[in-house]
């Protein structure tokens, strides 16, 4: 969970998953918990924009699909363009580990130009 960041309509949210050794990087969904809430709203990651990602079947996932490193060396990216309501929200990264390797995912986020 992020610490608290504040979104607005149009700010995209980056989420980098890093694979090493056998780690491969899995996301199973981002939560955006509006500050002083314990819950928020969910969004799985393969419907978000994906790119060095693949879609895979896992029993114990929310929605039953995760989205796996493709493989090789580098980065998986998942990308979701925010369109609630501006507020400040802690991210929630809902991943998948494996006890054979260590994964490092890393959240940023790209604010619309303001108008």
């Amino acid at each position: 969970v992020t610490e608290p960041v504040t979104l607005k309509k149009g700010t995209r949210i980056h989420v980098a998953g890093r694979k090493r050794d056998q780690d491969g990087a899995r996301l199973d969904y981002i939560e955006l918990i509006p500050v002083g809430e314990e819950s928020g709203q969910r969004f799985e990651s393969e419907f978000m924009r994906l790119a060095n990602y693949r879609i895979v079947s896992h029993e114990t996932a929310s929605g039953g699909e995760i989205v796996a490193f493709r493989g090789g060396r580098g980065i998986g990216r998942s990308q979701l363009r925010y369109n609630g309501p501006a507020g400040d929200y802690s991210i929630k990264v809902a991943y998948v580990d494996n006890s054979d390797g260590v994964a490092h995912y890393k959240v940023s986020l790209h604010h619309p130009e303001s108008e």
